[in-house]
């Protein structure tokens, strides 16, 4: 019979589940029973595990090279942002917008600047002030430059003016009052009087130790101030825009 217990005293055969021999009264053993587990083998030290079918050597040096690579990535990180110039924040970019402009040249600092590029010394810088006919004064006082014949120290006055009846107004009080001046020697005025093309009225006293020039510059000129024995000079590239009395009192050095 299948399955059947035999008694390890007598050998007679007994049912699977006795637990004594029918024969001699004996214990059975228990049969065996099959495992549903498989057993493994015991481990043995010499053999290596493996992880996701990789050896643990493997795996460490995995794990090293990773490390190492990780480390280079946070060095190149931290040097890519310490190089790279910072991004203007929104307050910065805002405060850069409503910066005001970069002003242009004040006229005292062209007119300084035109007469020091053209030789002269400057010796007291130009100002701007308005006088009691609400006109715009601009006055300095300038010497000659070392390579001119005749030196001469001038004071520099250039009134601007609105139209050409002011002009001739405001021409005719300087002239008045450089006639009356016994500063200057001779008392002579020459007036060369309104010209063709290009409207100027000068007045002058030259070939004294003390001389005075007076014009009346036209809107789109430049101002000219004219030097005993030398040529004529220009306060270059300042153009103005209405009419202005120029009026220079040199003193012979």
């Amino acid at each position: 019979m299948a399955n059947q217990s035999y008694c390890r005293n007598c050998g007679t055969p007994n049912s699977p589940d006795a637990k004594f021999c029918a024969n001699c009264g004996a214990r059975t053993a228990p049969s065996a029973v099959p495992s549903p587990f498989r057993q493994q083998p015991p481990y043995s030290p010499r053999e290596p595990r493996n992880i996701f079918g990789l050896s643990r050597k493997m795996v460490a040096a995995g794990i090293v090279v990773g490390m190492v690579l990780l480390t280079l990535g946070c060095v190149a990180l931290v040097a890519t942002t310490t190089t790279t110039s910072p991004t203007a924040t929104p307050a910065a970019a805002q405060a850069t917008a409503n910066s005001p402009p970069v002003a242009a040249p004040s006229m005292t600092d062209q007119l300084d600047t035109s007469f020091r590029n053209q030789g002269f010394v400057i010796v007291t810088p130009f100002t701007e002030t308005k006088n009691q006919y609400g006109n715009l004064v601009y006055s300095g006082t300038i010497d000659d430059g070392d390579n001119v014949l005749q030196q001469y120290q001038h004071k520099l006055t250039i009134e601007v003016v609105s139209d050409r009846s002011n002009a001739l107004a405001r021409f005719n009080a300087y002239k008045t009052a450089a006639i009356n001046s016994g500063d200057y020697e001779p008392n002579t005025v020459n007036d060369t009087g309104w010209w063709h093309g290009w409207s100027e009225q000068t007045v002058s006293t030259w070939y004294s130790t003390k001389d005075v020039v007076i014009n009346i510059n036209e809107p789109g000129a430049v101002v000219t101030f004219s030097r005993v024995f030398v040529t004529p000079v220009d306060v270059y590239g300042i153009t103005w825009d209405t009419y202005t009395i120029s009026i220079d009192y040199a003193t012979h050095k």
